[in-house]
């Protein structure tokens, strides 16, 4: 897991576009970074997306 000064690093980098969502799931893959600090670069809700995706089955069923 990135620590502080990384998690930073990562998210000025991608905020600046020198680095893409395929490089941030590349660091996680690797355990630079943990899933958690990865939605938060992206700004990602991970409750919300659970929510979205168990309405979803449901309608569609």
């Amino acid at each position: 897991m990135a620590n502080d000064f990384m998690f930073g690093i990562y998210k000025s980098y991608y905020e600046m576009k020198l680095f893409t969502k395929d490089d941030l799931d590349l660091f996680v893959e690797v355990g630079d970074l943990s899933a958690d600090q990865e939605n938060q670069i992206l700004g990602v809700s991970t409750s919300a997306g659970a929510s979205e995706s168990t309405s979803t089955a449901t309608s569609q069923a």
